[in-house]
């Protein structure tokens, strides 16, 4: 899935060090947890709206709320929310 991201949010999924331009409309920047096995991915939006976090734990014992994700799918959710916020703009002009 992360393989076909577009170039920002592909980069920023798989670690890279991509550089974040200032143009890039929304931008997906992950939050490491304790550990390795938990974090968070945030879906940020340069027009101002408040940003959308999927929050991921890979060990169910400390999986605290019914919303967590394993990262997979996190990255998944934060990824399709991304492209969708994306064709809306390449759309609407």
């Amino acid at each position: 899935m992360v393989a076909h991201a577009p170039g920002p949010l592909r980069a920023v999924l798989l670690g890279a060090t991509h550089p974040l331009t200032e143009g890039d409309p929304i931008r997906i920047i992950p939050h490491r947890g304790v550990d390795d096995d938990c974090g968070s991915l945030e879906v940020w939006f340069a027009d101002g709206r408040k940003s959308v976090r999927f929050y991921w734990d890979n060990q169910v014992s400390r999986r605290l709320s019914g919303n967590t994700l394993t990262r997979e799918q996190a990255i998944e959710k934060a990824t399709a929310l991304g492209r969708a916020e994306i064709d809306k703009l390449d759309n609407s002009g």
